[in-house]
């Protein structure tokens, strides 16, 4: 099964420091929640740092399968939150539930194994023009693997201009 990454990333790729976000964007999170949860029952994968960053009141991520990455097997999580040990059986999992769509949401280790996946088929990149200091990364895209297919008009809020891409892996 096919699956996609979203995030968002400063101008040098920076997508978080110190397990936080290091910009306020809700027009951003908005679109997150938008995309990840959709017109169906969609699933989402991160890694155990990325979920340790939700804020407590939003996990799990509603109406979305939440599936954590960690290899401690009796690392605590809610009910209805199932745990992988592998990325490989997180997504067996997450197919196993006939998601419309699978998201992989962070964060830097599991979006580098996940970019180099061939069923990788997407990437949702929020955009940001300015750099943030940060301490974790996006891989780079590369444009050999990624062609961009769609790219919003740039907006802004407050002091943060930004832009929604759409990159679509180049089949033979």
């Amino acid at each position: 099964m096919y699956f996609s990454l979203i995030a968002a990333q400063d101008a040098s790729r920076g997508i978080g420091k110190n397990n936080t976000l290091p910009w306020r964007l809700p027009p951003d999170l908005a679109y997150f929640q938008e995309m990840t949860i959709g017109k169906k029952h969609n699933a989402v994968i991160m890694g155990r740092s990325t979920w340790d960053s939700l804020p407590e009141a939003h996990r799990p991520l509603s109406d979305r399968y939440n599936i954590v990455l960690t290899r401690q097997k009796d690392y605590p999580l809610p009910e209805g939150v199932d745990s992988a040990e592998s990325f490989e059986e997180a997504l067996k999992k997450a197919a196993g539930r006939h998601p419309e769509a699978i998201f992989v949401i962070g964060g830097q280790k599991v979006f580098a194994e996940a970019i180099n996946d061939s069923r990788c088929e997407y990437l949702y990149i929020t955009q940001l023009d300015q750099t943030f200091e940060c301490d974790s990364f996006f891989p780079e895209i590369n444009p050999e693997e990624f062609e961009e297919v769609f790219a919003s008009k740039p907006r802004e809020y407050k002091e943060i201009t930004f832009q929604f891409l759409k990159y679509r892996r180049k089949r033979p």
